[in-house]
């Protein structure tokens, strides 16, 4: 038997042999690419799967995924109009982060749409948190309509101008003052594709932070108007999907006549359930030894306590069902973790919350309590402001206390005064410590 640093070594790459990816570096690197034949590490690899921690290495096991056909084929329905549900207006998904947003719209519900014959055009306002969201979106433009021009190029940047439906069209212009509008750019790719199209805004909130992405809605809602409603003759329909992580923010594009899509409505995106959780635990299962399996009931309740977040929930599986106590302790330690990250989190607030005057507690509390349709100026609100604090309060007052929290990271505001708290979680927190209605 080699030593027992090589076995650490084998037990730490575990990218080629278990479910849970490590990545192999220092040290470690130099024991396999050194010190030891294959032949000696494959001797330790069979010890470590026979310490009852992993099943078989030989087994042919393939990688984990998880198919959300039901929810795309009912939202492609409600997009098509195939459903009595419509999403003529634009589909505006709302969902906590880390919950499966983006993958569900890049695996499910984009192929659903293709397989139907629309062309899906995907773009993600936080890809670049620098960048203007106006320019996000044009840049996406610009990359599909040099496809549709060329389907060989490979990238927009090399094109200067391309050729799509008898207009000459300067790449470099679109979105800009003087060059093709954003809305013509969507009515070209869909005369040019010949089909529906869907474009596909994730993050979509992110727009409401800088006037030009302000203005990049409105132009996308008028190009879905054009094409839609026949306005320009021969164009397919133009479907919009948003998705949002932050919901308050992502109501902000709809919230009155003011805002583009004023008359839609925010969906929330169905989570992840016990469905998922059955097939992923299955998965699991089958890479790890007899003895050493987890249970799927037990597995839910704390997918559950994590936000139905599938990463903490694997982050999780991967160091109890790799710990000294095995999948064994899966209750006790996943119910102890996720508590315990409750209460690191909580400590947070705690710490943010004491550190603030009265006033601007008083704006966070009355915030929460108004939820979307929070409107700090307006008399009710300055009422309101005055019970919570036993004095009356003016408007020069709160704007500073907004400003304040502005500046600290606890709420946010839109180009055209709207807030929201920047930290959902903090909610939960308020009204656990006995936020007053």
């Amino acid at each position: 038997m080699i030593s027992a640093q090589t076995h650490d070594a084998c037990l730490q790459e575990r990218r080629l042999i278990s479910p849970f990816p490590v990545s192999l570096s220092g040290e470690y690197g130099k024991v396999f690419s050194n010190s030891y034949s294959w032949g000696e590490i494959r001797n330790t690899v069979k010890y470590i799967y026979a310490d009852t921690l992993l099943g078989s290495p030989v087994m042919p096991h393939t990688a984990f995924t998880f198919s959300r056909t039901e929810d795309a084929v009912r939202f492609a329905d409600a997009l098509m109009g195939a459903s009595p549900f419509s999403f003529r207006s634009g589909l505006f998904l709302a969902g906590p982060r880390r919950t499966g947003k983006s993958t569900f719209l890049r695996q499910d519900l984009m192929p659903e749409l293709q397989a139907r014959g629309v062309l899906t055009i995907y773009t993600d306002l936080w890809a670049d948190r620098g960048a203007d969201p106006a320019d996000l979106i044009a840049e996406t433009l610009r990359k599909t309509m040099a496809k549709l021009a060329n389907p060989l190029q490979k990238a927009a940047s090399t094109v200067g101008a391309v050729k799509l439906a008898g207009v000459e069209i300067t790449l470099a212009d679109v979105g800009q003052t003087g060059g093709l509008t954003l809305a013509d750019a969507l009515i070209r790719i869909g005369q040019a594709a010949g089909k529906p199209v869907a474009l596909v805004v994730d993050e979509a909130q992110h727009a409401l932070s800088t006037p030009r992405g302000i203005d990049a809605m409105f132009a996308l809602k008028a190009a879905r108007d054009a094409m839609n409603q026949g306005e320009v003759s021969q164009v397919p329909a133009l479907m919009l999907v948003f998705t949002g992580s932050h919901r308050d923010k992502l109501v902000g594009l709809l919230r009155n006549n003011r805002q583009p899509f004023f008359g839609a409505s925010v969906t929330d995106m169905p989570l992840l359930g016990r469905g998922y959780v059955s097939a992923y635990v299955e998965w699991l299962n089958a890479w790890l030894a007899s003895t050493n399996q987890i249970d799927s009931d037990e597995a839910y309740a704390a997918f559950e306590l994590l936000g139905h977040r599938p990463e903490r929930l694997e982050e999780a599986l991967r160091d109890i069902a790799l710990g000294p106590g095995g999948a064994a302790a899966l209750g006790d330690t996943v119910l102890g973790k996720a508590h315990a990250l409750r209460d690191r989190v909580w400590a947070d607030y705690d710490n943010d919350f004491g550190e603030l005057n009265k006033t601007q507690k008083a704006v966070l509390e009355e915030m929460v309590a108004q939820g979307t349709g929070f409107q700090p100026f307006v008399v009710a609100t300055l009422n309101a402001f005055a019970r919570r604090l036993g004095r009356k309060v003016t408007k020069s007052t709160i704007q500073s206390a907004l400003a304040e929290l502005k500046e600290k990271g606890l709420i946010w505001q839109s180009g055209r005064g709207q807030y929201a708290l920047e930290d959902q979680g903090m909610i939960p927190w308020l009204k656990a410590r006995g936020l007053r209605p």
